[in-house]
Order: C-alpha cells, then sequence, then structure tokens
C-alpha cells in the first residue's frame, strides 16, 4: 500500500492535465470491472450490482501552474492551477511536463545582493505573489525555451519529496488525494470475488483542486450523472 501510494504520488496530474495518472490507475483496476471515462475524464469503476447505488470518490488531480508566457529571456511566467499558498512555493524546484518527457525548473527568488539597499529590509519581508513569480529552466531565449520543450500551456507541478516521519506519518505533496485514489484501488482488489448486492461504483475524479470560489468540478458532475 505504501509504495502503491509513493507511485501515485510521483506522477503528475494538474487539474485539466489528468491523464497519466488517470491511465496509472486505471492500469490497477481489477481487470473484470466495468469502467468508464466520462467526458470531462472522470474515471468510474463499479463492482456488483443491483438496484441500489454508493459511490465513493477520490481527486486524482493535484495543486501545480501552467506556463502563461515565454519571455524574451527565457523565463517561464506562469499561473496557479488551483489553490496554491505562495508560502510554500517560493523558490521550490519543479517540473515542466512537456511533450517531451518532464523538464526542471524553478521558482525565482531575488537574492538580497541584487536588492536595493533601501528597500532591502521590506523586500525580504514580503512574498511575492504567485501570479508575480516567474520559473527558470535554464534558457537564455525564448527560443531555446521552445526547443527545450516548453510551450503556452505547459502545466507544471512542484518536485515532491516523499518522506516518512518517525516510522508513522507520510509527508508529501500530492498525498490530497493520492492516497484516498490508492485505498479505493485496493478496495477493489479486496472486492473483487465478494458478491456484493448493491452496485457500489468507485469514482476518481478530476479538477477538484479549484479556486477558493469553487472547485471540485468532476465531483459535482458525478452527483448529477449517479443520482
Amino acid at each position: 500500500m505504501l509504495e502503491l501510494i509513493r507511485e501515485l504520488i510521483d506522477i503528475p496530474g494538474v487539474q485539466g492535465f489528468e491523464d497519466e495518472i488517470r491511465a496509472a490507475i486505471e492500469s490497477k483496476l481489477p481487470a473484470g470491472a466495468p469502467r468508464v471515462t466520462d467526458n470531462m475524464g472522470n474515471l468510474v469503476a463499479t463492482l456488483g450490482s443491483g438496484e441500489k447505488q454508493m459511490m465513493f470518490s477520490a481527486h486524482m488531480d493535484e495543486l501545480g501552474f501552467i506556463v502563461t508566457e515565454i519571455l524574451d529571456s527565457g523565463f517561464l511566467c506562469v499561473r496557479p492551477l488551483g489553490t496554491s499558498d505562495k508560502r510554500t512555493v517560493f523558490g521550490r524546484s519543479v517540473w515542466l511536463v512537456t511533450e517531451k518527457g518532464k523538464l526542471p525548473g524553478v521558482f525565482c527568488v531575488k537574492p538580497p545582493h541584487l536588492m536595493p539597499p533601501q528597500s532591502l529590509a521590506k523586500e525580504m519581508a514580503e512574498t511575492p505573489e504567485i501570479n508575480d513569480f516567474i520559473i527558470d529552466i535554464g534558457a537564455s531565449s525564448k527560443r531555446e525555451a521552445e526547443k527545450m520543450g516548453v510551450s503556452i500551456l505547459t502545466p507544471a507541478v512542484i518536485q515532491k519529496q516523499f518522506n516518512i516521519l518517525n516510522k508513522k506519518f507520510i509527508s508529501c505533496r500530492a498525498l490530497d488525494d493520492r492516497a484516498g485514489c490508492a485505498i479505493l484501488i485496493e478496495a477493489m482488489k479486496r472486492l473483487e470475488n465478494v458478491k456484493l448486492k448493491w452496485k457500489v461504483h468507485f469514482a476518481f475524479s478530476v479538477q477538484e483542486e479549484g479556486t477558493i470560489q469553487g472547485g471540485m468540478r468532476g465531483a459535482e458532475l458525478l452527483a448529477n450523472s449517479y443520482k
């Protein structure tokens, strides 16, 4: 179970770009379980039969970013996908998920020695807004960045470090909700040969990590589809 959680966490799946994590989850479901992927990208697998139905749901997507502009300098402007806490983003290493594969980058941090002395204390005490962050991928021009595989709408995720604290607690980004996905997969495996009187749906939803104003778009569609 621990290795399954670790494996699922390692797969990028920013909201709206869940194809890779969905394929990985589907490959681990019991072969005989009917499954369907709806137009939004939710994956639903079903066990059992009967008139009564129930659903267990966990979301596949994770917090991330999307490239909105490639500057002439080669730096990347991004916008958040989901409500990331800016305090946890500053200076972090990221993966750009390109068609050529994962490309490393880092959120730029202006060093103190480049700050004017008169504003040093003020700038050091502030954290810029996420929309003002830029990513450095080591490119020296827009053309070079594009050759490396980056384009407008390329998604990015913060690189993850999987730790177990005090031999008891998992600490890692995207534990919400890849742990839930792993639990549903394990539950399906245990119930595969059990005769269920109910039709039980196991839903892996998309686009849960919305803004403060609203998320759970995939779950909302599921709720309306499986009343």
